[in-house]
């Protein structure tokens, strides 16, 4: 802190200011006090006044170091170099005031901001060199009260008050903007002719009069005269006309948009799209043909590209399907062209085409370039129904229940009855006509059938049995077929009973009873009610 603020007066607001007596005044006994307090203060017993030989300024400076190789301190064009020996630090200070004293300055000098230099060392051994300055009026400090013209500081030693005299200006201009078309270098020129006394530093390093460049970029160029430091500056921009393609005509799928983006870097280009939008990128989404001009600073390109629609074809294995009487069935894709795609059936197969033999549903999806299509189809393998028999017509004295059923294995298939039932099967309790047609969609079969009643049987019931033995006549016979269940009591001639049966099967051959006439009252459906005698002979 006491290095950056010995060389350099008080703003007089610093923090905790009391007081600030900075002792300028030329006559009179006040003191002004600087500070924002005021306090100014009264000079007492007329002391003598003298000019200060204090290193204060302005502005300061300073470097420290423990190595001086290599190592400057400068302030504006002041510059301390040359630093010898070890001295503990240099310091360079500013006063932009008239000096106090200007005895050996012109008119023109007096303006200028004068600088002060010292080391801080009292090793006379230790000294340094000032340069990047024309010309000098020297003084040792404030207290000397004649400047001295010279044109060199070499290996000074004490501290020293320097004015510095300006040089010739340098006039020279690299201009503002320069664009450069289509050109892979170009080459900045300083415009100095004279180039006695000169050096040049530009920007990239060089320090020619001139340089080659390739890239676009800022460009500064610093002349020095040994008495001042010029410089200009200058934007130079390498452009092309714009270069590009949309690329080859494209046949896409087009089920995601197509993204046209020529350039990467769009800065300072101007687009316009066949549509008039001026954005960056267009995308596509319906076939067609698509252009675009791109302008920048050094002129105009179009481009187009024609977009078409991928087509696809559909997977298509058909419509639901009933294989009537097969084993088996194929299933195509329906694709023809098998570039480019992939198969997958439900079944896991991967061919374009398979072979089934059971009833079910069944999928497949075909990878393409554009996607996966997919399709399902039902298939059902049914056998026609095969020819069936409800039996014989018969004619029945009593219809015994009976089921009429034509498949013993259920089947595929549809019923339909006489009176309209659909059931598998029908049981038959009344005489009628019954008939059934059984279908499904691979073809039918129907059958019928007849149970119709048998009028009461009118034969010759016989009125004599000979149970001899002989195998004629042996048994009671009242009916030839037994169709039906008989009925049958025998009375004697007093009338009372001698043989009684619910179900009689011709199977009496009067045993139990003697020989002689007998009465008989018979019942069944076959045969009616009948009455008659009938004689027993052994």
């Amino acid at each position: 802190e006491i290095r950056d603020q010995m060389c350099k007066k008080l703003t007089g607001n610093e923090s905790n200011l009391i007081g600030y007596w900075t002792f300028d005044e030329l006559s009179g006994n006040t003191l002004k006090d600087i500070s924002p307090n005021h306090f100014d203060g009264i000079l007492n017993g007329n002391p003598a006044r003298v000019f200060s030989g204090a290193p204060i300024g302005d502005i300061s400076t300073n470097l420290y170091s423990n190595s001086w190789l290599g190592k400057t301190l400068k302030l504006d064009n002041i510059e301390v170099a040359n630093v010898v020996n070890n001295p503990g630090g240099v310091h360079i200070y500013k006063v932009n005031s008239v000096p106090s004293q200007t005895g050996g300055l012109t008119d023109l000098t007096v303006a200028n901001p004068y600088y002060g230099v010292f080391l801080a060392s009292l090793d006379r051994d230790d000294y340094f060199d000032v340069s990047n300055v024309c010309n000098f009026f020297v003084r040792s400090d404030n207290s000397a009260s004649q400047w001295v013209e010279t044109q060199t500081l070499k290996s000074v030693n004490e501290r020293q008050e320097i004015v510095a005299l300006e040089g010739e200006e340098i006039i020279f201009d690299l201009g503002v903007y320069r664009v450069l078309c289509d050109q892979s270098s170009y080459t900045l020129e300083s415009g100095i002719t004279e180039l006695s006394g000169k050096s040049f530093k530009w920007n990239t390093g060089d320090t020619t009069p001139d340089i080659s460049i390739t890239k676009s970029g800022l460009y500064w160029v610093e002349i020095s005269n040994g008495c001042g430091i010029f410089s200009d500056t200058v934007n130079v921009l390498f452009e092309k006309k714009p270069s590009f393609s949309l690329g080859p005509d494209e046949t896409l799928c087009l089920t995601q948009p197509k993204l046209l983006d020529p350039y990467d870097e769009a800065a300072g280009l101007h687009f316009k799209w066949q549509d008039g939008s001026t954005a960056q990128s267009f995308e596509v989404h319906e076939p067609g043909t698509y252009w675009v001009t791109i302008e920048n600073i050094c002129g105009a390109s179009t481009d187009s590209i024609r977009i078409e629609k991928r087509v696809v074809e559909a997977v298509d294995i058909g419509l639901d399907k009933i294989i009537c009487d097969q084993s088996s069935q194929s299933l195509e894709s329906g694709i023809q062209d098998l570039r480019e795609k992939s198969f997958l059936w439900s079944t896991g197969q991967s061919t374009s085409s398979i072979e089934v033999n059971k009833s079910g549903i069944y999928h497949l999806s075909v990878t393409t370039v554009c996607g996966i299509d997919r399709d399902t189809v039902n298939i059902l393998f049914l056998k026609k129904p095969t020819p069936f028999d409800l039996g014989q017509d018969e004619e029945l004295c009593v219809l015994p229940s009976k089921i009429l059923k034509p498949y013993d294995a259920k089947g595929e298939f549809e019923y339909k009855w006489q009176d309209g039932s659909t059931l598998e099967s029908m049981t038959i309790k009344d005489f009628g006509v019954y008939w059934l047609t059984v279908n499904n969609a691979c073809g039918i079969a129907s059958d019928t059938v007849t149970f119709s009643r048998r009028p009461p049987d009118n034969q010759e019931i016989p009125n004599i049995i000979t149970p001899n033995g002989d195998l004629f006549n042996q048994n009671f016979v009242i009916e030839k077929e037994i169709r039906a269940t008989n009925q049958l009591k025998l009375y004697n001639r007093w009338g009372e009973e001698v043989y009684s049966s619910d179900d009689y099967r011709n199977d009496w051959d009067g045993d139990g009873v003697p020989s002689g006439v007998y009465f008989y009252h018979a019942v069944g459906d076959c045969i009616g009610e009948r009455r008659g005698a009938l004689t027993i002979s052994r």
